[in-house]
């Protein structure tokens, strides 16, 4: 109330008294408050907070806070987990009650208790933001998350149907060695994680969100826009000076490193997911796959009229396909090559694709009627050839007389 927002109104208080249940503790009274010193509702909760952690034991951690923002108090315990409880407050029944006046007795002035829960895995935070949040976050990052952590994400991200990433530091010194199979590196290697990524930083819990930070800022939509992730610097991560025998085994299972030359150059090596794919090629594709998705969701939605079930209708389906694929020639991801798997339509292995990629989607004759019935368009396939990237170079130098 009003009133009892008026620093005045508890100034005037030099005994307030409270009760609070807090934990496994018994309901335990709080008297000889004296508020006649505060500036301010924050210095009563000062106030307060003194008071109630004077009790020790379960009231030893105790946090007491008031927001003007929205003008109330706050008591928190200083546990967490099932058996962390702050109760509604009650009359102590000496001095002067200021119960009424926090407004902490019951419901019906808008307080609300709000007891502690059990804390939740990794893997389960990251199962609630992809089903409540699946497709507004790409890039992840869990600096506390142990390795079993990892274990268990990398698997869910790598089969879940909303493409996303997991950017791992590891300061584990197993990297470094040589047959350590304790090491995240290996563990996931072992699993073949396609959309994790692993840097050692001997200093920076952090450093892999760095190459996050630098892919994350390209610009598809761009024209030769696309990169790789080798030889890229890392601003706020310390490069590791580092042997040759580590960095050999920093390869050997696959963990990424920002490390130092001779010449002095800082880089970022060598880009690398634990299955052995390059990073930047799971991260192009996923964005293609995406821009393809928007394409063709497009064309569905903003259609005046239906899209027919025919060829023709499948042909404009096939139109947002190949939008999206000449923008990712445009960027550098895709160019043309030679097509070296197995081949559909008429592609054969062997051929090769001037425009970087060939689409095709069997004829609606050939439809199963029950896909008909559902409304469904033939299944559209693409071949698509990487640009992919050169790293390193190998140089042969003769000389003679």
């Amino acid at each position: 109330t009003a009133t009892n927002l008026d620093i005045a109104t508890w100034t005037a208080i030099g005994n307030g008294s409270l009760k609070i249940q807090v934990d496994s503790s018994e309901a335990t009274g709080v008297t000889g408050l004296n508020f006649a010193a505060a500036a301010n509702l924050n210095g009563v909760a000062a106030i307060i907070q003194a008071g109630i952690q004077a009790l020790a034991g379960d009231f030893a951690d105790v946090t007491v806070t008031y927001s003007s923002s929205f003008e109330n108090f706050t008591i928190t315990s200083g546990t967490t987990g099932t058996s962390s409880q702050v109760l509604f407050l009650t009359a102590e029944g000496s001095g002067t009650d200021i119960t009424a006046m926090m407004e902490m007795l019951d419901t019906s002035s808008g307080a609300y208790e709000a007891p502690g829960l059990a804390a939740e895995t990794a893997l389960a935070c990251v199962e609630l933001f992809d089903e409540m949040f699946g497709g507004q976050w790409y890039h992840l990052t869990m600096p506390d998350a142990a390795d079993s952590d990892n274990e268990a994400i990398c698997p869910y991200i790598d089969a879940d149907s909303t493409p996303h990433f997991n950017w791992i530091t590891t300061q584990e010194s197993g990297v470094l060695a040589s047959d350590n199979e304790d090491n995240i590196g290996y563990l996931l290697q072992q699993l073949l994680s396609q959309h994790a990524f692993v840097q050692y930083s001997s200093s920076n819990p952090y450093a892999a969100w760095s190459a996050a930070a630098r892919i994350a800022t390209v610009d598809w939509s761009g024209s030769n826009t696309a990169l790789n992730l080798m030889y890229q610097s890392e601003p706020g991560v310390t490069a590791e000076n580092l042997n040759t025998t580590q960095i050999t085994n920093l390869e050997s299972y696959n963990v990424n490193v920002s490390v130092t030359y001779a010449n002095g150059v800082a880089i970022l090596e060598r880009g690398i997911c634990p299955s052995g794919q390059f990073a930047d090629t799971i991260v192009g594709v996923d964005g293609l796959r995406l821009q393809i998705q928007a394409n063709e969701f497009n064309l569905l939605y903003q259609s005046g009229t239906k899209i027919s079930q025919t060829d023709s209708g499948v042909t404009t389906l096939e139109t947002g396909v190949e939008v999206a694929c000449t923008q990712y020639v445009t960027n550098g991801f895709l160019a043309p090559g030679t097509w070296t798997s197995g081949g559909f339509g008429s592609l054969i292995e062997g051929q090769y694709l001037d425009q970087g990629y060939y689409i095709y989607a069997e004829p609606i004759a050939e439809q199963p009627s029950a896909d008909r019935d559902a409304r469904e368009s033939p299944p559209i396939q693409v071949a698509a050839c990487l640009a992919g990237a050169i790293d390193t170079v190998g140089i042969t130098v003769n000389v003679g007389q």
